[in-house]
């Protein structure tokens, strides 16, 4: 090992980087690296952010002697022989990697104020205590542990896989968005009644069954608001939990390989409000399924093979999930709810508290300053519908009325009597009648959202609009004209090809979203943008951002006086999921700020000039 080299590079890089030694400890040049010049300048010399000790035979760490590596701000030390670790002072450190060591027990680090990501795999740890209001990310698999307590209210991601765990509390998880806790022994979580950013949970090879205790989870489901994911595989459940369907947001649950006998449903019409797309029981005990699940709207796939289904053979092997829907929809009995006049009581049913309400309504005072107009393409909660479109005037309008595509254009014909409208929600209609955003000029948000037919918007003369949405469309052009005060830009999940260049004039902009959409490049004109402070670029095919865009970072970023003059208030650039030549991805993965001090020093900043006064 040639220290005097490895300490040049380090300097050079701010990377002092380690591996496949036979270090039982560390030389003292390693904790001094900060104070050595090894023959690199003072004004040339980086500081050392990441100290990375791998598979060297370390022993120990001199907490002490660490504390002189004060910019650091990633300590990573797997494979090693650590028994402890004894926290020091490092005011900046935010990613801690004790992977593969021999550690059974881990200190108090509710010190590290900055610390954002802890990985503790692999390491023979029985009991833990973790308490910590900075840490995001949390690695504990193939551990030992069959006792955890976590005590991280910023806690966005829980890895626990391979462990001995029976049971789990989640306690004060309020922001844990995924939670992935495969082959331990778990039976029951606790506590999740406040993990409503919960999206993901997967809980393969565990122990769960269908006793009310090992279901308590599921019992207040609704109130997992954002759950997307439930992986419930190799378990012991024999029948799907009742309250199942009722998850709002829930697209893919998978229980293969359980004793499922039985699917449980919930009571009422489920199957309208249901967002499942995927739902996976092969390898259970069942020989048919309710005729329901073929009204679920979403389901893209039914996965049942494995199963003795032979009342319902022809669709165990079924590839096509329309034709396997159509085939359940056919066994419902003719008494069915869906077969009978159920819209037709709804609707005689709302006309009456219409009534009502007109007769609770002075009819000459029609102030609508807050009034919110939803049109939908199926009922929402809590919305009042109607077909008798005459009434509507004579309600007070702070209510929520929602209209489906049938009733939309006869209620388009009074739109110019809600003058005052502050918010327009669309949600899965076919078409937009033009007259809409003509005959409300004072709208102030916006939502046009799973729009199926629409390829060209043009959004024109609405000085009050402040929140535009136009998502999961299939967008391919998009004009905004004299819209000054628009300051939220959500155009993600469409087919757009680049960033329309009207959205380069809307100068008061501060969060602009075009994720998911098909842009290959990103115009020189971004740099007006400077009120920006969100841009979302992530899942599109753009492989070079311009260099104009590291001007909008913050002025406290600026070295160089001549940009400073054109500095922004951009805080967040996500750009995942490109195929990104310039920055480079190791550029990219380093952050914003990284991404914005690189764009401003490829910047030709003499040829900005000139081609802006031109």
């Amino acid at each position: 090992m040639d220290l005097q080299k490895l300490l040049t590079k380090a300097k050079q890089t701010g990377v002092l980087s380690l591996r496949d030694q036979n270090l039982p400890s560390l030389p003292s040049e390693i904790y001094d690296a900060e104070t050595i010049s090894a023959g690199v300048s003072f004004y040339e010399a980086m500081p050392i952010k990441r100290l990375e000790i791998v598979n060297s035979q370390l022993k120990a760490i001199e907490s002490a002697e660490l504390e002189k590596l004060e910019n650091l701000e990633a300590l990573i030390l797997q494979k090693n022989l650590i028994q402890i670790f004894a926290p020091a002072e490092l005011p900046s450190l935010k990613l801690l990697d004790l992977s593969a060591n021999k550690l059974t027990s881990f200190p108090d680090i509710s010190g590290f104020g900055q610390l954002k990501i802890v990985v503790l795999s692999s390491n023979p740890i029985k009991t833990l205590e973790i308490s910590s209001d900075s840490i995001v990310t949390l690695e504990l698999n193939a551990c030992a542990l069959s006792t955890l307590t976590v005590d991280c209210p910023s806690l966005i991601d829980l890895q626990i896989d391979a462990n001995k765990l029976t049971s789990l509390d989640l306690q004060n998880l309020t922001k844990l968005t995924k939670l992935s806790a495969k082959r331990n022994l778990l039976h029951r979580l606790t506590n999740y009644e406040g993990c409503a950013n919960l999206a993901s949970v997967d809980l393969e090879m565990n122990r769960f069954s269908s006793t009310p205790l090992s279901c308590e989870l599921f019992s207040n489901i609704q109130l997992l608001y954002n759950l997307i994911s439930i992986n419930l595989n190799n378990n012991q459940l024999r029948s799907t939990p009742e309250n199942l369907f009722l998850a709002q947001n829930l697209q893919i649950f998978q229980a293969n390989d359980n004793e499922i006998s039985n699917i449980l449903l919930p009571k009422g019409c489920f199957w309208t409000a249901s967002k499942l797309e995927i739902l996976s029981l092969s390898c259970n005990n069942l020989q048919e399924i309710p005729g329901e699940i073929g009204l679920l709207n979403n389901l893209k796939r039914l996965i049942l093979v494995g199963n003795p289904m032979r009342k319902m053979s022809r669709i165990s092997q079924e590839a096509s999930v329309l034709k396997a829907k159509e085939f359940l929809v056919s066994k419902l009995p003719l008494d069915h709810a869906i077969y009978k006049k159920e819209v037709e009581l709804d609707e005689k049913n709302n006309d009456k508290n219409i009534q009502l309400q007109i007769n609770n309504t002075q009819l000459d005072t029609m102030t609508n300053s807050g009034v919110k107009l939803i049109f939908c393409n199926q009922k929402l909660p809590g919305s009042l519908f109607t077909s008798n479109v005459e009434n509507i005037v004579l309600l007070k309008l702070e209510k929520i009325i929602g209209f489906n595509q049938d009733t939309m254009d006869t209620f388009c014909e009074h739109l110019g009597r809600f003058s005052q409208l502050k918010e327009l929600v669309l949600r899965g209609i076919s078409d937009i009648p033009e007259i809409i955003l003509a005959s409300v000029p004072n709208l102030q948000k916006v939502d046009l959202s799973q729009m199926r037919n629409l390829q060209f918007f043009q959004c024109a003369d609405m000085p009050q609009l402040q929140y535009l949405t136009v998502q999961q469309c299939i967008l391919e052009d998009f004009v905004m004209d004299r819209i000054e005060n628009l300051v939220y830009l959500d155009i993600q999940q469409n087919k757009l090809s680049i960033v329309p260049p009207s959205v380069y004039k809307q100068e008061n902009i501060q969060f602009l979203d075009v994720s998911q959409n098909q842009i290959k490049a990103v115009s020189k004109q971004v740099f007006r943008l400077r009120k920006l402070q969100n841009l979302n670029l992530g899942q599109n095919s753009i492989q070079y951002l311009p260099s104009e865009l590291g001007l909008l970072g913050p002025a406290v970023e600026h070295s160089d006086a001549r940009t400073k003059l054109f500095a922004g208030r951009l805080q967040q650039v996500g750009v995942q999921g490109n195929y990104l030549v310039r920055p480079s991805k190791a550029v990219a993965g380093r952050g914003t700020k990284a991404i914005l001090q690189y764009l401003r020093e490829v910047l030709d900043f003499e040829l900005f000039i000139e081609e802006l006064n031109l």
